[in-house]
């Protein structure tokens, strides 16, 4: 594949790059509320929610989610565990097996 550069191209690109950039990002104006802080969010990064996720990244970003980092975890462990070929650890015959006739209450003294 050849890849042609030229001024113009180039600048249309780099100008075109940061506007895509720049199209999610936005200012928000921070507030206090009692004993805590708030941030009124822009209408384009409008929550559909009552209740919202809050975490903090350990470069300092604080990130706000629909969804729990935590169920993220689980929904890709469930996940994983669908995607896997179940293997049976009993036989047909063993799943056959005869009812035991024993007091369940063996053993215990009340």
């Amino acid at each position: 594949m050849a890849c042609f550069i030229n001024k113009q191209s180039l600048c249309y690109d780099l100008l075109h790059l940061d506007q895509v950039e720049t199209k999610m990002e936005r200012i928000a104006s921070l507030f206090k509320n009692g004993r805590s802080q708030a941030v009124r969010l822009p209408v384009d990064f409008e929550f559909n929610a009552k209740k919202i996720y809050i975490r903090k990244e350990a470069n300092g970003d604080v990130v706000l989610s629909m969804r729990s980092q935590q169920q993220s975890s689980w929904d890709k462990m469930w996940s994983a565990l669908d995607n896997l070929d179940a293997v049976d650890f009993l036989t047909p015959e063993e799943r056959r097996q005869e009812l035991s006739a024993r007091d369940p209450f063996e053993g215990i003294n009340l």
